[in-house]
């Protein structure tokens, strides 16, 4: 989430990351829409609903998001074309207008797997298969499919945010293969996920539920007060008021539940599905919310593949035991990677690390 974002633009980013509208993610500043994408919502059945986040209060009325999911649904005709959905539709005909594939909520999608990208590129990474551990709803997906990756892995205990990620990942396989039959091309990517935690040991732990799934995590949530306190920074008093109000009740900790913990070298040792191979995955994304550390101490052997790590960065501590910047680079120095960027948006950011 970018955090420099207005409260009205995080109730969005918040509402999307949320997985309301899982892929393809369309937002309407203006509340209104084009006749094309009316015309498509009214003949597929999909309803068009604005949504609300509990507990804040907006100086203007939310947006409203609208949610294209990647189902098959009757697009408008064109000459020329024998397109099967909407969503194969926006994605070639994005081009000729940015409203279809807003900027916005491309990014709220997902986005920084673009930065990734040149990092990648600026490392001589090519994008050969991506383990993503934390993958919540699977906001990633499609610019991962757009980066060309061959393999995506994804890791995710919580079973709300994985039965939408499974249904993310559903909805991106009918996309890929009406692309690849429109382009006679074979498809590229593939997707797999599993249901649990990668961890240090492997057994079963718990589970700290959060209001909001984002924010759950097998590390206990102590204290957003100073993520809270930057977002705030120069708002006007209003929307400080409510954002802080509803960052009170989405972090709140809800329960706890046992969840599967597994290390990441079990798990390349003998449960990759679809025949994906310890050695098709080159990449490392870390979303783990305070737990990066037990991931790693897991993944020792998994490491020798991984030519680069995207982590994301704590600078207070929000989870119980979240490790530190140094803490990191110092874990990660003896299987041979450096630190190349870190970018800090205030309490929290991310770190890019490459192989020596």
């Amino acid at each position: 989430m970018n955090l420099g974002l207005t409260l009205r633009e995080v109730i969005r980013t918040q509402t999307c990351a949320d997985g309301e509208c899982v892929v393809g993610c369309v937002t309407d500043d203006t509340a209104s829409t084009d006749g094309r994408e009316r015309e498509a919502s009214e003949s597929s059945g999909l309803p068009s609903a604005q949504l609300e986040t509990p507990g804040v209060t907006c100086a203007t009325p939310p947006p409203l998001v609208r949610g294209t999911v990647f189902a098959p649904v009757p697009p408008p005709r064109r000459a020329g074309t024998s397109i099967k959905s909407l969503a194969l539709d926006c994605l070639l005909d994005g081009g000729g207008d940015l409203d279809v594939l807003a900027r916005r909520g491309l990014l709220a999608q997902g986005g920084f797997v673009f930065v990734l990208g040149r990092f990648m590129r600026c490392h001589g990474v090519a994008p050969k298969g991506v383990i993503h551990l934390g993958a919540h709803t699977g906001q990633e997906s499609v610019p991962y499919l757009m980066m060309g990756f061959e393999r995506v892995l994804y890791c995710e205990p919580h079973p709300e945010a994985f039965e939408k990620l499974q249904k993310t990942l559903a909805q991106l396989g009918l996309l890929e293969s009406e692309l690849s039959a429109f382009l006679g091309l074979p498809p590229r990517t593939q997707f797999a996920a599993l249901q649990l935690a990668a961890a240090a040991r492997d057994g079963e732990g718990p589970l700290f539920r959060t209001r909001s799934s984002r924010f759950a995590s097998t590390r206990r949530p102590s204290d957003f007060a100073a993520w809270v306190a930057w977002v705030n920074a120069g708002v006007e008093p209003r929307e400080a008021e409510a954002f802080a109000r509803w960052a009170a009740t989405e972090t709140q900790v809800t329960g706890t539940m046992p969840v599967p913990y597994r290390r990441l070298d079990t798990i390349m040792r003998g449960a990759l599905p679809n025949g994906f191979r310890p050695s098709d995955f080159n990449v490392l994304r870390l979303s783990l919310r305070g737990s990066e550390l037990d991931a790693l101490e897991g993944a020792r052997e998994t490491l020798t593949n991984i030519e680069l790590i995207h982590t994301d960065l704590a600078f207070v501590e929000q989870y119980e035991g979240s490790p530190s910047k140094e803490r990191l680079d110092a874990a990660l120095a003896p299987e041979g990677f450096r630190p190349v960027s870190t970018v800090r948006t205030g309490p929290i950011g991310f770190g890019v690390y490459a192989r020596v």
